[in-house]
């Protein structure tokens, strides 16, 4: 599976990585995830990807602009 992780900074710089990794260790480690409970439960989901899966992308863009909810 691949993963796509957004890093953002304050300053509204930041990079985009896609990592792949297993299935089955992905699905765990998300069913284990609790955002309502743990504001930081995204970030540490983040740091599991980066740690078990390989690094196939990396995109450092000028600018970015994210839209949600579209088509």
């Amino acid at each position: 599976m691949r993963v796509m992780i957004s890093w953002f900074r304050g300053n509204e710089d930041g990079y985009i990585e896609v990592y792949e990794i297993d299935d089955e260790e992905f699905e765990k480690a998300l069913e284990e995830t609790s955002p309502d409970n743990d504001p930081d439960a995204w970030r540490d989901l983040a740091y599991f990807v980066v740690e078990k899966g390989r690094l196939l992308y990396m995109i450092e863009p000028h600018y970015t602009i994210t839209v949600y909810g579209w088509g």
